[in-house]
C-alpha cells in the first residue's frame, strides 16, 4: 500500500483531486507559461519534417518513422512550475521523523512533485529551483532532487531564499518523450541542525535549453500484433495502516515512496481500455471487518489514484470484476523501460463489528491476499467498453 500521508489521503478521496503531496498547479496553460523566447524560432539541428513539437496538431503520422520530438517549440526557457507551498502542521511533524532518520535535527520540511503533464524535455542543459519564503517559522532549507536517471535521493544541499539553485542536466537526466509525469521529485528538509520549516513557500522550477534534439526510432509495437495485453497475472498483497502507523512509517520510508503493484508491462499509446479480475483469498484487519472492497488505479498521466468501476462480483469464487476506459494521454511513453501505471487495492473495515453503517479505511491496519489479472484492449475487441455498457467511466 502507498506508504506516504499524502498517497494515503488520496485513497480516502477516491476520484478526487489530488496530486502528489505537493505538486502545484502552473502559472497556466502551456502557451502562456512565462518563457523566453529564442533568438529564432527555428532549431537548425533538426533538419527533418518529422518533428513532433508535442502539441498534438502533427498533420503527418509519424508514430511508426524515425521522427524528433521538440518539445520546446522554439523557446529557450520554461517554466514547469510556480506556485505557492503550504508546509501546516501534519507535513511539519511527518518531515520531522524523516529529517531525524536522515540524520538532521531539524524541524519540518515537504515534497515536491512536478504537476501532471509537465516533464523535463530532451535538450535541457539545466534546471533552476527556487525558493523564496519570508515566515519567520523558516529559518532555513537545503535541497535534494531525484531525477529520471535515478530514482535515489541525494543529501539536501544548502539554499538561499530568492536564489535559484542551478541543477546541470545531463542527457540521461531528462524525461522520456511522450511522458505524461515526471519521473523527477525534490525534498526541501534541514540540512542543519536546529533548521525549522514551516509555513510559506513560494516555488519556482525553469528548464534551459542548452542541448540538441535527437533522432528516435519510431514507436515500438507494443501488443506485438494481438488486441489484448496482460499487464499484470499472479499473487498479490496489499496492506493498509492506519494514520498512526503511516507517521511511524514516515520515519524509515522516504516520502512518496511507493509500494504499489505496477504495471509489468508498458501500457501501449493504443490502449482504449482495461480491465481487471481480482479474486479474495484472503483479508485481515486489527479491529472490524472488511465492508467494502475498491481497485485503484494510477494512469501514467497523474499522480492520483482513481476508483475503478465494479462491473460484477461473482460471490461463488469472491471474485471482483472491474473496468476502466483509457485515453492516449493516460498511456506509457512507447520508449518507457517501465510502465508508470499501478494498481493497489483498498479495504474499509467496519469497526463497530456492523452495529453502525459506518466505513473506515484508516482506522485499522489491514491485509488482504488475492490473485490479480489485468488486461488492456486496443479496441479491436469489446473489452471495457461493453462491460461498461459503451460508456466512459471508471
Amino acid at each position: 500500500m502507498r506508504s506516504s500521508l499524502c498517497l494515503f489521503v488520496a485513497v480516502l478521496m477516491l476520484g478526487g483531486a489530488f496530486a502528489g503531496c505537493f505538486s502545484g498547479a502552473t502559472s497556466g496553460s502551456s502557451s502562456e507559461k512565462t518563457q523566453t523566447q529564442s533568438a529564432s524560432a527555428t532549431n537548425s539541428s533538426i533538419n527533418s519534417s518529422l518533428v513532433d513539437d508535442g502539441s498534438g496538431n502533427m498533420t503527418v503520422d509519424t508514430g511508426h518513422m524515425a521522427h524528433m520530438h521538440d518539445y520546446w517549440q522554439g523557446r529557450e526557457r520554461v517554466t514547469l512550475m510556480e506556485t505557492d507551498l503550504q508546509v501546516d502542521v501534519p507535513t511539519a511533524m511527518m518531515f520531522t521523523f524523516f529529517d531525524l532518520s536522515r540524520g538532521t535535527a531539524g524541524v519540518g520540511g515537504v515534497s515536491v512533485n512536478l504537476p501532471d503533464e509537465q516533464i523535463v524535455f530532451e535538450g535541457t542543459g539545466k534546471m533552476e529551483f527556487t525558493a523564496t519564503w519570508t515566515d519567520p517559522t523558516i529559518t532555513g532549507m537545503g535541497l535534494t532532487y531525484k531525477t529520471a536517471a535515478s530514482p535515489s535521493y541525494g543529501a539536501p544541499k544548502d539554499i538561499t531564499s530568492g536564489t535559484p539553485a542551478v541543477i546541470v542536466v545531463a542527457p540521461d537526466m531528462t524525461d522520456m518523450p511522450h511522458s505524461k509525469t515526471s519521473r523527477w521529485g525534490f525534498l526541501l528538509a534541514p540540512d542543519k541542525a536546529g533548521e525549522v520549516i514551516y509555513g510559506k513557500i513560494h516555488v519556482k522550477v525553469d528548464i534551459v535549453r542548452m542541448r540538441d534534439i535527437t533522432l528516435f526510432p519510431g514507436h515500438p509495437e507494443l501488443f506485438h500484433g494481438l488486441h489484448t495485453l496482460e499487464l499484470w497475472k499472479g499473487s498479490a498483497s496489499s496492506s493498509q495502516t492506519t494514520f498512526v502507523t503511516q507517521g511511524a512509517n514516515a520515519i524509515t520510508k522516504s516520502p512518496g515512496q511507493d509500494d504499489t503493484l505496477q504495471s509489468k508491462v508498458v501500457v501501449p499509446m493504443e490502449t482504449l481500455n482495461m480491465t481487471a479480475n481480482l479474486t479474495v483469498k484472503t483479508v485481515n484487519s486489527d479491529v472490524g471487518k472488511m465492508t467494502n472492497l475498491t481497485f485503484l488505479v494510477k494512469a501514467a498521466n497523474t499522480n492520483r489514484y482513481l476508483a475503478a468501476k465494479l462491473i460484477g462480483v461473482d460471490a461463488a469464487t469472491n471474485t471482483y470484476r472491474y473496468a476502466w476506459m483509457v485515453d492516449m494521454r493516460m498511456t506509457d511513453s512507447p520508449y518507457a523501460k517501465e510502465s508508470s501505471w499501478r494498481f493497489d487495492v483498498q479495504v474499509d473495515t467496519d469497526p463497530s463489528q456492523g452495529t453502525f453503517n459506518s466505513q473506515c479505511g484508516g482506522c485499522s491496519n489491514a491485509k488482504i491476499d488475492y490473485d490479480l489479472e489485468v488486461i488492456a484492449y486496443d479496441g479491436a475487441v469489446d473489452g471495457a467498453t461493453k462491460l461498461m455498457g459503451g460508456g466512459r467511466g471508471g
